[in-house]
């Protein structure tokens, strides 16, 4: 009767003195606390609640040392804050499933889970606060957030412990790291789901057990899992800063790979995302498959051994790529790929590999393009394994281009001159009432054949062109006369 009596008195102190209440260090054993809305209950030292025991927190309970829970039956409910203030590294233990409405760690050190944690509404991450996983998720449940984080407080992810969110159409950011800040960007434009990460800090050459790689990577690996298998479609962004570039790694000519349970997809080599300071970022997209994910750059997974490649403009019309291998392996051949703002890629050409080959090769390819653009090889084997060169980009050049159309009028054939203009244009021809008669695609010369091709079947008339370069769109007007 005396240790209820001490329970009731505890609760109402708490209810009538709501602006300050605390405790040396407190053990609720079997008891039932409550902290009401808008009370404060500081504990400065260790609080335990074990043997059945509940606190129902729906004010603000700060504690500066340890907080740990047993019983089967021992409870924490509320929608209150728990906030852990200390001036050294804290810690959380609970023996059964464990969740805070609002949780602040603002000990300017670190609070270390020994066992799973779940958040409904807040984490909080002010005045310089961690949350070390060490083998424990911590699970940031449907509407709930992270907040206050960056290099100052994150999540560190320093065993095999994951930050779990839920990711729909919107950006989440994963803020975690382990020695360093190194947080994780998701989007999700497949089925909304559960998505787990956590950062190690080196990248190995094979999962699950490999070799530490020590050039041409951020020396950073970024797990990620999804709690249902299947729907996804992410596109990720991770981060990394200057210091954590192993030899040779080159940001110019960098991307995300992802471990797919035997090999690494290579990816599309890019210029890194500035995003200030020494920080910079990378983008992945279309994922549906989840493992190992790192950053590389100058894919060294190529079946060949590329000597050189270069990309330069031959004259207005003209660009000339030229590489060289000094060995081949299984190499079907290169697709010649092209991108005008340095992300889609489209095939503009492929060239013939030799197979297996020791010694030099030397190739050449031309692209008609008098604009601006990205160049790459697309290395791909016999087996259907593929792989990108770095990436080579190639000014435009302006070009004055005038349509010529002659004989006009004409009595059967007619000629389109642009000069020496050979990129792939697009013709349309129109009747007087609008009618389309002919839509086509491609070199000057073969528009011509196919439009003189088409002559024949009209009437006599005036007849509308349009001719559209990447360059400018020209209309004119010729006439059929046949006597």
């Amino acid at each position: 009767m005396h240790k209820l009596l001490q329970n009731v008195f505890l609760t109402l102190l708490i209810l009538w003195f709501p602006g300050f209440l605390m405790a040396q260090g407190l053990i609720n054993n079997g008891a039932y606390i409550k902290v009401s809305g808008g009370a404060y209950l500081k504990v400065d030292g260790h609080l335990t609640n074990q043997a059945n025991a509940t606190i129902a927190n729906d004010g603000t309970l700060c504690i500066h040392g340890n907080f740990s829970q047993t019983g089967t039956s021992t409870a924490y409910t509320g929608n209150g804050s728990f906030c852990f203030s200390g001036s050294s590294n804290q810690t959380f233990y609970s023996a059964t499933a464990f969740s805070l409405h609002t949780l602040q760690v603002d000990n300017g050190q670190q609070l270390i889970l020994g066992s799973n944690l779940g958040i409904t509404n807040t984490l909080n991450l002010a005045n310089n606060g961690y949350v070390a996983l060490s083998n424990f998720d911590l699970t940031i449940a449907s509407g709930g957030a992270v907040t206050n984080y960056g290099t100052g407080g994150y999540v560190r992810t320093t065993g095999s412990g994951s930050l779990i969110q839920e990711v729909g159409s919107s950006a989440v950011v994963f803020p975690v790291g382990n020695t360093a800040y190194n947080p994780a960007t998701i989007t999700n434009a497949g089925t909304t789901d559960n998505f787990g990460v956590r950062l190690e800090d080196e990248l190995l050459n094979s999962y699950p057990s490999g070799t530490a790689l020590t050039d041409q990577v951020v020396t950073r690996a970024w797990h990620l899992t999804e709690a249902t298998t299947g729907g996804s479609d992410v596109t990720l962004t991770l981060q990394w800063n200057e210091s954590q570039e192993a030899v040779a790694f080159d940001r110019a000519q960098s991307g995300i790979a992802h471990w797919n349970g035997t090999n690494w997809d290579r990816p599309a080599y890019t210029i890194a995302t500035s995003l200030g300071g020494s920080n910079w970022s990378q983008t992945l997209t279309g994922i549906t498959s989840f493992s190992p994910f790192g950053v590389e750059s100058n894919a060294t997974g190529l079946p060949i051994e590329l000597l050189s490649f270069e990309a330069s403009r031959l004259n207005t019309q003209q660009v000339v790529l030229q590489w060289s291998t000094i060995t081949e392996t299984n190499n079907r051949g290169f697709d010649i790929e092209m991108s005008a703002d340095g992300q889609g890629y489209k095939k503009v050409g492929f060239v013939a590999g030799a197979g297996d080959h020791k010694g030099i090769l030397n190739y050449k390819h031309l692209v008609m393009n008098s604009q601006s653009a990205y160049y790459r090889l697309k290395q791909i084997d016999y087996d259907g394994q593929f792989a990108y060169s770095p990436v080579q980009y190639v000014e435009g050049v302006e070009v004055n281009l005038s349509l010529q159309v002659y004989p006009n009028p004409t009595q059967g054939k007619v000629t389109l001159d642009l000069g020496n203009y050979a990129e792939e244009v697009t013709l349309w021809v129109h009747d007087m009432q609008g009618k389309t008669l002919l839509k086509t695609v491609g070199s000057l010369s073969q528009l011509n054949e196919r439009l003189n091709a088409q002559l024949p079947q009209w009437a006599n008339g005036a007849y509308y062109i349009k001719l559209i370069t990447p360059q400018q769109t020209f209309t004119k007007q010729f006439v059929l006369n046949r006597r």
